[in-house]
């Protein structure tokens, strides 16, 4: 797209865009933690009580890297993607007077690695859960982004520090580990594995060398979404019989 620097640089355009659109808020974050079910029983636990939704006081949205490694093929080396790598999120509550916040932290880690069970950690599937990160829409009406953060547990709770001289309410860190995050707008843009097309449905080929049948068909199914690859090769042939010179 050709840039107009009259255009782009002018400040009228920018604020009619502005007034357009708006800007996202820093302070319109909204998180929605889904627990283990398990755990969720044992503390019975209702999200529509919403006091871990109400007291989030700060999130950050995590990014994403993607890892890369050197590959050399004569020249300046060509850099290449290996993997991809998700930062840990830390979450900032206030605490209620109950402290109800602390509490059901404490749990969940004590859920993950049990004291009374002298420290054996349990099974990773019964300890995850999952974390929804919404950004509010500047007139408040609903949603404009999203993301749900996948498999996750909490890996450390911050300390808390009590003063005589301080009024101000307590402040719990909490810090989360995940497996990896999808964005809630992703059909926008990314593909779903499942509804992948078919990568090549089927070749038929039937040639014909020195009187020889070369190759009857070939039938393949594939899919890059996790279904079969090949699904059948069927390859019919004959070849003349030589005579022997005498």
């Amino acid at each position: 797209m050709a840039i107009n620097p009259q255009r782009t640089l002018n400040i009228s355009n920018f604020l009619s865009q502005a007034r357009k659109s708006g800007f996202s808020r820093l302070n319109r974050i909204a998180i929605n933690i889904k627990p283990p079910a398990e755990l969720v029983e044992i503390l019975n636990y209702k999200e529509k009580d919403n006091y871990l939704t109400y007291y989030a006081e700060s999130v950050s949205y995590p990014g994403q890297e993607l890892l890369t490694t050197d590959l050399y093929y004569g020249g300046p080396p060509m850099n290449v993607p290996v993997r991809s790598d998700f930062k840990d999120v830390t979450i900032s509550f206030i605490v209620d007077d109950d402290m109800r916040q602390k509490m059901f932290f404490d749990a969940w880690l004590n859920f993950v690695n049990p004291k009374e069970n002298k420290y054996d950690f349990r099974y990773r599937d019964d300890y995850i859960g999952e974390i929804d990160i919404f950004q509010i829409s500047e007139n408040g009406k609903g949603v404009a982004y999203g993301m749900r953060l996948y498999e996750v547990f909490p890996i450390n709770l911050g300390e808390i520090k009590g003063s005589w001289t301080e009024q101000e309410p307590i402040r719990l860190d909490a810090t989360f580990s995940y497996r990896y995050w999808r964005s809630l707008n992703a059909d926008a843009y990314e593909r779903n594995d499942d509804d992948a097309p078919e990568v090549l449905e089927s070749i038929d080929v039937v040639g014909n060398s020195g009187g020889r049948e070369v190759l009857e068909s070939i039938d393949v199914v594939g899919n890059s979404g996790g279904r079969e690859v090949l699904e059948s090769i069927e390859v019919a042939g004959r070849r003349r019989r030589r005579r022997r010179g005498r």
